[in-house]
């Protein structure tokens, strides 16, 4: 039998530490495409991203009611950057 986990509020309220390490890493660390892309895109889109990001956490994990986002949501863009950084027919 499989457990579900779940965010909680408090958990949802690390992602701007995380982000912040993250970029510490970008800085000082070195990695693979595949690795940094997506705390690049992170970085590239800025605060508002991170906050973007929290709100489609708390719908998915917490039943808040989901926002509506302009083309695609936050996970979703993440997600197809990795898929780029990660297709060797990718320029």
């Amino acid at each position: 039998q499989r457990a579900r986990y779940s965010l909680t509020e408090a958990g949802i309220q690390t992602l701007p530490v995380i982000y912040a390490l993250g970029n510490w890493g970008l800085d000082w660390c070195s990695g693979s495409d595949e690795l940094r892309v997506r705390q690049q895109l992170m970085r590239d889109e800025g605060p508002a991203f991170i906050e973007e990001l929290m709100d489609d956490l708390r719908a998915r994990h917490l039943g808040a009611p989901p926002k509506l986002h302009t083309g695609s949501g936050p996970l979703e863009r993440l997600d197809a950057a990795y898929a780029a950084a990660s297709d060797p027919t990718s320029p």
